[in-house]
């Protein structure tokens, strides 16, 4: 049987204005049904996506921009896009990483509805809308 992520937390801004560069960040706490706590956090900088999966939040790192080597040993995925991620569906935090990939994308009233609708709940229990691949 596999591992199943129930959504403890969730967080998403768009830091700054938005006009040199467009920087969405987002960042899940799961708690695997063993009771273990991790983190995926997501950097999305003109459509490039940047996932971390961690201990603890990199929240506050990721909207400052405040990047390091340390931070950088986390990364999970990163693209020009989304196309590799899409086709690596059997990767065991795919459902996971959609999650956070949807809830980044959407637009903020529609995040916010669904974040609200699922936390607390399993992600593999979830019908994840699509996402785009690219920007």
């Amino acid at each position: 049987m596999s591992t199943r992520y129930k959504i403890k937390d969730v967080r998403c801004e768009q830091p700054g204005d938005g006009f040199d560069m467009l920087l969405l960040v987002g960042e899940v706490t799961y708690e695997t049904d063993n009771g273990e706590t991790f983190v995926l956090s997501l950097s999305e900088c003109d459509g490039m996506p940047t996932i971390y999966k961690t201990s603890k939040s990199i929240f506050g790192n990721l909207i400052t921009q405040d990047y390091s080597e340390e931070i950088d040993s986390y990364i999970v995925y990163t693209s020009q896009n989304y196309e590799r991620f899409l086709k690596d569906s059997t990767n065991p935090l795919f459902r996971a990483m959609h999650y956070l990939i949807y809830i980044v994308q959407a637009d903020w009233a529609e995040s916010k509805k669904f974040i609200d609708e699922t936390k607390g709940k399993f992600v593999d229990e979830l019908t994840i809308p699509e996402i785009r691949v690219k920007m």
